[in-house]
């Protein structure tokens, strides 16, 4: 009589056990590794990070400047250079007068562009011409283009005469530009090579155009103590410098401008 062997299912249970023994033990080891070859610079910033985060840094350690190893996301820092303690004092200094001033100004300059967008906004019949405004600040200033486009041309041909479109948006601009407190430039610009019209000198034609912004804006009730300069200046300052001769270049600027710290008056948020 043949003795029956014991059957164990297939193979021991232990060896599966082992195994994931084995596989946790290879992920330990992968881990360990790849933490010992850590970049220092980048884990001081990521540990900066969080102490700014959770508030554990307390102090400054820069008069003025924010701890080395504190937040990358602060671009403003990006140029700063490390100080000895000797060379600084335990707390943050203020921003020094003319940066404080200078933000000052381009927040001041946001405001009033946003504020003379809304005026354009407010007016539906001016919907169509949007593209033709444009609108920008800087830290310099506020600039508004009335710009040609092909076939859409903000002024008639060879002509100083401004278009309904152009009357239409001044009309509703002048209400904003009497309540700021800036001086106010106007310039008037051609295409380069391009003729408007037979016989039509560019320098005369943009000072012209430039001259009737003028005017219809003090038709509106803008003082006439506010303008700072009327003056024309042919092609010489093209927007699209790589391309002078295209019709966008045709267009009359509306720049406000004051010393570094003024603020709009009267404006509304």
């Amino acid at each position: 009589m043949k003795k029956k062997h014991a059957d164990h299912g297939g193979g021991h249970g232990w060896f599966v056990t082992f195994a994931d023994l084995m596989g946790l033990l290879m992920a330990f080891f992968v881990v360990l590794v790849a933490f010992s070859t850590q970049d220092k610079k980048k884990m001081a910033i990521v540990a900066g990070s969080m102490r700014e985060a959770f508030g554990s840094q307390k102090e400054v350690i820069a008069d003025g400047i924010i701890d080395i190893e504190g937040s990358p996301a602060r671009t403003i820092l990006l140029n700063n250079d490390a100080r000895s303690p000797d060379e600084t004092s335990n707390l943050a200094g203020p921003l020094s007068k003319d940066r404080a001033d200078t933000e000052t100004a381009a927040r001041g300059y946001a405001r009033a562009a946003a504020t003379l967008r809304q005026s354009l906004r407010a007016m539906p019949d001016l919907a169509d011409v949007t593209t033709q405004i444009i609108i920008e600040s800087s830290s310099d200033g506020v600039t508004i283009a009335l710009v040609d486009e092909d076939g859409r041309s903000m002024f008639q041909a060879g002509s100083p005469a401004p278009s309904q479109r152009v009357i239409d948006a001044l009309a509703a601009l002048s209400p904003s530009l009497r309540s700021l407190g800036y001086p106010i430039e106007i310039s008037g610009h051609t295409a380069a090579g391009v003729s408007e019209a037979q016989n039509t000198d560019p320098w005369r034609l943009s000072a012209d155009r430039a001259a009737a912004v003028r005017s219809l804006l003090a038709s509106n009730g803008v003082p006439d103590s506010r303008f700072k300069s009327v003056e024309g200046k042919a092609a010489t300052q093209p927007m699209f410098p790589d391309a002078p001769q295209i019709s966008a270049n045709r267009r009359v600027t509306i720049a406000l401008t004051a010393a570094p710290g003024a603020v709009p008056m009267n404006l509304k948020p």
